[in-house]
């Protein structure tokens, strides 16, 4: 009798489940306010976008929602977790991530409510426009250097007197989207102070360093080379160069004639120019030029240099009396050297304050 009874519940409750699995075919439990939604266009750095999907349970019987899928798992679902009387509100949230989805996009959405055989279809179209062109591209940033860009990475300081102090800055952005941190400098010269207004980067983030020379504690005259190594952890170019162009000039206090007439000066023979002529690859010539003190206190030679490795230029004194002279040895080697019309110099720098820098010039022909 019992198990009759049984039997009984058994077939009721599959005629239940039947009928209800029947009534859901051709019952909208769910009534949502709308079906798609269209974002129009989105920006990609957004990073996401996101609608809200409202529905109304229109039938007799409690709701609630199962399980939300997506076809792309570029979109994550959200909904209403509690569960929906008859009559009550609930929501599903389509949240579509930008992120690298440069473009039109059509993504659908099913829900899943406790009613058999039962779903909606959800949909979200779009397009994605992607992002502005990143600041290092620009002109501020035109040096590229591994994953960072840089406003320039010479510097040049012209001209810069022994008795001056002067500053320059180079913008550095990131232009990767993972961090990069500065680890520390190398082989920065004694006369040169480098400043980074910050150390660590993140994705896009930019930076300022501070180039200060001092050209008291340059010990050397004309155009001063040099360069140091900024170490970061940049895994593309860990080691980024800097290079430095100053001109040293010595600096000389203003004075009047009469104090002018109380300095050295340079006078250089054979009006400061030497023609070779013409001459055969491989030929080697040798000159002599001679300075003259022609002022009425010492001329110190700072500095004698050609412009070219092909040039030995020597003189014999560094420093000239009044009245006195010296000697500069020049040898010219044309090994190497193009056929062709050749203009070369050698420069002197003294302490001459009404001209500081005096020129040799070589011509020849080859």
């Amino acid at each position: 009798m019992i198990e009759t009874q049984n039997m009984k519940n058994i077939f009721a409750i599959a005629a239940l489940l039947l009928c209800l699995s029947a009534k859901s075919q051709n019952t909208d439990y769910l009534i949502f306010d709308k079906l798609e939604h269209d974002f129009g266009n989105i920006h990609e750095e957004d990073n996401t976008a996101k609608i809200r999907f409202w529905f109304t349970n229109k039938s007799e019987i409690p709701i609630w929602i199962v399980k939300v899928e997506t076809s792309c798992g570029c979109t994550t679902p959200e909904w209403t977790k509690d569960t929906i009387q008859p009559g009550g509100r609930g929501y599903v949230d389509a949240i579509y991530d930008t992120k690298n989805r440069v473009g039109p996009f059509s993504k659908n959405v099913m829900v899943y409510p406790n009613v058999p055989n039962y779903y909606r279809f959800l949909k979200i179209t779009g397009t994605v426009i992607g992002k502005p062109e990143p600041e290092y591209q620009q002109s501020e940033y035109a040096m590229g250097y591994g994953n960072m860009a840089f406003s320039k990475t010479t510097i040049t300081f012209n001209p810069l007197f022994n008795n001056q102090k002067a500053s320059a800055t180079i913008k550095v952005i990131n232009v990767n989207e993972f961090p990069l941190k500065i680890k520390d400098i190398a082989d920065k010269p004694d006369y040169a102070e480098v400043v980074f207004s910050k150390k660590e980067l993140g994705p896009h983030d930019s930076l300022t360093i501070t180039i200060s020379v001092d050209g008291s504690k340059i010990k050397d005259y004309g155009e001063v080379f040099s360069s140091f190594m900024i170490n970061t952890n940049d895994m593309l170019y860990p080691e980024k160069f800097i290079f430095l162009i100053i001109n040293v000039k010595e600096f000389f206090p203003k004075m009047s004639a009469k104090q002018l007439k109380e300095t050295p000066t340079a006078t250089i023979s054979d009006n400061s120019s030497l023609n070779l002529g013409k001459l055969t690859e491989g030929a080697i010539v040798r000159k002599t030029i001679t300075v003259t003190n022609t002022g009425k206190s010492d001329l110190i030679i700072h500095k004698l240099f050609p412009n070219c490795s092909c040039i030995e230029a020597s003189i014999n004194t560094m420093v000239i009396k009044p009245g006195e002279q010296a000697n500069i040895n020049i040898k010219y080697d044309t090994i190497m050297q193009s056929p062709g019309m050749h203009r070369k110099w050698i420069k002197l720098i003294t302490n001459d304050p009404k001209q500081t820098e005096s020129s040799i010039s070589i011509n020849l022909e080859l």
